[in-house]
């Protein structure tokens, strides 16, 4: 029932539209009341609230689009929606129940898991990055890198097509150290150098330190050194 103002002050008295079967209509009118508007469902182009308060129930679209306008939609409790699609998504603390965040053509570039984040991609930084647990590696070998204060462990092979520049070496080194044609020409094992080719001085060998240079005949090339 919707009680009329208009027609109770004519009327002097209340007076109620009821309908039961059939449908009320207003035309081009405007319903306006002062109370309760109680409706089972509401059919129209547009309805234009100045506050809506939904106590229980659900505001539900099925064919359109819900819109707010420029004015924010709050609510104290849960928010549900298969897709969202937004220029800008401002929360606070976030859970993702589903796992897996994407854009349209790779929709689990990101996986969330307990304690893991998967990036299933490229990570490119345009800033400095820090890690401070310390190691870097692959499933099979977690440490593979580890990190401490000014220094860098390699528990692994380290393999280079070049390296370019001045590396200073201040711990141990053990394995091999040639060039493309000839990976092995330096030897390291145990305190001992083993050179696998010609060793040729080019700078004069102080007195002090001659007696200690010693060539071994072997399956490379041996040259005499030549002093300046």
């Amino acid at each position: 029932a919707i009680y009329c103002p208009a027609l109770a002050a004519a009327a002097g008295d209340n007076l109620f539209i009821k309908n039961i079967s059939a449908d009320s209509d207003f035309g081009s009118g405007d319903i306006t009341t002062i109370g309760t508007f109680n409706a089972g469902a509401i059919n129209a182009g547009i309805i234009t609230l100045a506050t809506l308060s939904l106590e229980s129930g659900l505001i539900t679209d099925f064919t359109g689009t819900i819109s707010f306008g420029d004015e924010h939609l709050l609510t104290t409790g849960t928010f549900a929606a298969t897709e969202i699609t937004a220029t800008n998504v401002v929360t606070g603390s976030s859970f993702i129940t589903g796992g897996d965040i994407g854009v349209a053509a790779d929709t689990d570039l990101l996986q969330l898991a307990a304690n893991a984040l998967t990036v299933n991609g490229t990570i490119t930084s345009t800033g400095t990055p820090f890690i401070t647990g310390g190691d870097i590696g692959i499933a099979a070998d977690t440490d593979l890198l580890q990190l401490t204060d000014g220094a860098l462990r390699v528990n692994g092979t380290i393999r280079a097509g070049e390296i370019t520049g001045t590396s200073l070496i201040a711990g141990e080194l053990e394995g091999d150290i040639g060039t493309g044609f000839d990976t092995d020409l330096l030897h390291l094992e145990a305190g001992t150098l083993t050179i696998n080719g010609a060793l040729i001085f080019v700078r004069s060998v102080p007195p002090a330190f001659q007696p200690i240079i010693s060539f071994a005949a072997g399956s490379g090339k041996v040259m005499s050194p030549v002093f300046e």
